[in-house]
């Protein structure tokens, strides 16, 4: 008896492997197409500041890196340059092994739990879907960000299930999933889901612990490398976790990309799951069958008729909440309304295959949410919910082909022709989609780029010792081999001159078509053009020590001054006071403080008077040290002056005096619809000061002399709200103090 339990076994498992490998075979071909037609047509922005990167993992670095992009991708990259083959489809074949990884590991999890015709079914529509095929081959992190967060669901459901031993592996691929695209990390939302519905108590420990400790190992050398370049060893982690709540609002971004609908997820589907001939197909399959499935969920339920209601009554709920709050609390509101659903319907599945429909449906929505109230909305983002779109799919297929099977009383006919219809829709969609590429040209900024570097290597002996900027850094930093950085946004032409000049850029790269008066154009082709600085006008210098001015100080001064916050524009400086020497403040013309810091308040003080004492000229508004706990200067002596924090009427009566006299107009004293909060300054007895300018008779500036030096007291904020009301005649009255402090 025991044979035939052996062979059918064996036939299961050569079944299994003919599956994979027909899964395997249907991906390399799709990929063999899309990646010769990607390498013809070029590559995009992003996927050059991962091949950089990959430099400096490789040792061969440009002397640039982009720290806040997942290492991982780059790090797998660097293998390949180390074995002496640095080129752009290194990256090109790194993101196809790992689209493919994640196909099988998608098979492999779901036929955990539904049966092996719908389980390819959905690892052929993430492999072929429209989005899927658009980035294939591209060398972005968000295939293979999703391809290690299916590897990692795969781990931890076999873990649960099957063998313990799995969750030991299920951390470092969370880990690594999340140190390709940092977004990875929200899939241990429906895996926690999964967890809390599958178990009655907390169980396997042990094997949870073992896998931290080995995740952690695996995160050392991470910290490492980022401690030894950033000096900290958690700037990847606090980086991400500060842009996990940008919003349009709160960037203040302007775009198209911007200003999408949150809803744009949804109205588009049509457009980026599959050409659009094929969609009615789809969509119709997706409709019947998921209401086939809800039915039959329904069916299972303590609580049938309840059960449509609640179900009726949260997607209410959730719709509200998506439209009406944030990103966080909508993924909160997913969460508690999926556990509380699942736990009033209770249906009697087994195997825990209702937690598991519950948690892919969960994990497509938790990137919905997120990426529907994201700051910029792009295409793109639909590859984090395609395993979870794919899933919908094809159980969607599944149950329509079922339920055609009993009417026409044909088993399998019906089933597997709904099947064949999906994969036949895909397919063709894909090769349509791969066709079409042909007929597009090479980027015009490679092209660009290309073109300039040849020009470059051919004419232009310094250029590897000199200081770059470009408006297409990561493209012409690649293709010249080159540490090239990137111009700054001004909406002021002339800015990006003085830029040039500040830092003494060699030679910028540009698509502008502005005239630089400091520099003569070498090279030009197509509006891309190299700059060589020739000319660099004499300026005061100054050093801002501290953080926001450095935003609009200069454009509000008409970019009279170069001002640095340290020296060297790629590195940022210290907003501690006390970090830098006097030798160092000495080198400037004066120093600026506004939102600074201090390893200890008198060692600070003491910098600051030696270097009065020596001549030197300071800036100061205290207005920017109230919110902070431990740098805050309420009610503080500082530098012979009692700071405090004060409001000011929305029309104060300002006067000013001395040399700072004028006629100047000062736009209202309101944030929004608030009152105006700043600094104001009551001097110790013996003080040697001169009040220039008044608001409703507190103190607006004032000027103190210590020993050589000058200080300038400003309060209320006011060169902020000079920028924030973009007032002219308090321009001029900004400048002034400028020069009054100058003239010292």
């Amino acid at each position: 008896m025991p044979k035939p339990i052996m062979q059918k076994g064996r036939k299961h498992r050569i079944l299994e492997l003919l599956i994979v490998l027909l899964l395997l075979a249907s991906g390399i071909f799709l990929l063999y197409f899309k990646f010769y037609s990607q390498a013809r047509i070029g590559l995009e922005w992003d996927t050059y500041s991962f091949l950089i990167n990959a430099l400096t993992f490789s040792g061969q670095g440009t002397g640039y890196f982009e720290f806040d992009r997942g290492p991982f991708v780059p790090y797998l990259v660097s293998i390949v340059f180390r074995m002496g083959y640095v080129h752009e489809n290194a990256i090109m074949i790194i993101d196809c092994f790992l689209t493919l990884v994640g196909a099988i590991a998608l098979y492999l999890l779901l036929k955990l739990k539904i049966p092996k015709l719908p389980s390819f079914v959905a690892a052929f529509i993430f492999l072929f879907s429209g989005v899927m095929i658009t980035w294939e081959a591209v060398g972005y992190a968000d295939i293979a960000s999703v391809s290690m967060s299916i590897v990692a669901v795969y781990f931890f459901v076999l873990g649960l299930e099957k063998d313990p031993k799995f969750l030991i592996l299920f951390w470092p691929a969370y880990l690594l999933a999340f140190l390709t695209r940092s977004t990875a990390g929200l899939i241990i939302i429906p895996i926690f889901f999964y967890y809390i519905t599958t178990q009655k108590k907390i169980r396997f420990v042990k094997h949870h612990i073992a896998g931290i400790i080995a995740a952690f190992l695996v995160f050392i050398p991470v910290m490492v490398f980022y401690r030894n370049n950033t000096g900290d060893p958690f700037f990847y982690i606090r980086i991400i976790f500060s842009g996990f709540g940008r919003t349009v609002e709160t960037t203040g971004a302007i775009g198209e990309i911007y200003s999408r609908s949150k809803f744009f997820f949804i109205d588009n589907i049509d457009t980026y799951l599959i050409y659009e001939r094929y969609f009615p197909i789809i969509i119709t399959i997706v409709l019947v069958g998921g209401f086939l499935n809800i039915v039959k969920y329904l069916g299972h339920s303590n609580k049938k008729i309840q059960s449509f209601f609640i179900l009726l009554f949260y997607f209410l709920i959730f719709y509200y909440t998506f439209k009406n709050t944030s990103f966080f609390f909508s993924e909160i509101v997913l969460l508690l309304l999926s556990y509380s659903f699942y736990r009033f319907t209770m249906p009697n599945f087994k195997d825990n295959k209702a937690q598991f429909y519950f948690m892919f449906i969960i994990w497509m929505l938790s990137y919905f949410l997120f990426h529907s109230n994201y700051y910029q909305i792009v295409p793109r983002y639909y590859i984090m919910m395609m395993p979870g779109i794919a899933f919908i799919i094809a159980i969607s297929a599944q149950e329509l082909g079922k339920t055609l099977d009993g009417i026409v009383k044909k088993r399998y006919i019906t089933y597997s022709a709904v099947m064949l219809l999906v994969l036949f829709s895909f397919s063709a969609s894909a090769f349509s989609q791969i066709s079409d590429m042909e007929t597009k040209d090479e980027s015009l900024q490679i092209i660009q780029s290309k073109g300039m570097s040849a020009w470059i290597n051919e004419n232009v002996e310094d250029f590897n010792t000199s200081r770059v900027y470009s408006d297409l850094w990561v493209i012409l930093g690649w293709y010249t081999n080159k540490g090239i950085f990137a111009m700054p946004f001004y909406d002021d032409p002339y800015a990006f001159d003085h830029e040039l000049q500040k830092y003494h850029i060699n030679y910028y790269a540009t698509l502008k078509p502005y005239e630089f008066s400091s520099c003569e154009e070498l090279y030009s082709y197509e509006g891309f053009r190299l700059l060589k600085l020739v000319e660099v006008e004499p300026k005061p210098k100054a050093l801002y020590i501290g953080r926001n001015w450095e935003n609009y100080l200069e454009s509000i001064t008409d970019y009279e001054y170069y001002i640095y916050q340290g020296e060297i524009k790629i590195k940022e400086a210290s907003d501690y006071i006390d970090d830098y020497t006097l030798d160092q403040l000495m080198e400037y013309d004066f120093v600026l403080l506004y939102n600074f810091k201090w390893n200890n308040i008198e060692k600070s003080q003491k910098l600051l008077m030696d270097y009065l004492n020596n001549g030197g000229n300071v800036i100061i508004d205290c207005s920017g040290n109230f919110s902070s706990a431990i740098y805050n200067l309420e009610y503080t002596y500082f530098l012979n002056m009692l700071i405090h924090r004060e409001s000011v009427a929305e029309n104060p009566e300002i006067e000013t005096f001395g040399k700072l006299s004028g006629a100047y107009e000062f736009s209202g004293f309101l944030s929004g619809t608030s009152s105006w909060y700043g600094a104001t300054y009551t001097p110790t007895e013996g003080t040697n000061y001169d009040v220039l300018a008044t608001a409703d008779g507190e103190i607006l500036v004032a000027k103190e002399k210590i020993g050589e030096g000058t200080v300038m007291w400003v309060g209320y904020n006011i060169f902020y709200h000079t920028f924030y009301k973009q007032n002219p005649s308090e321009k001029e009255f900004v400048k002034k103090i400028f020069e009054l402090l100058l003239e010292e």
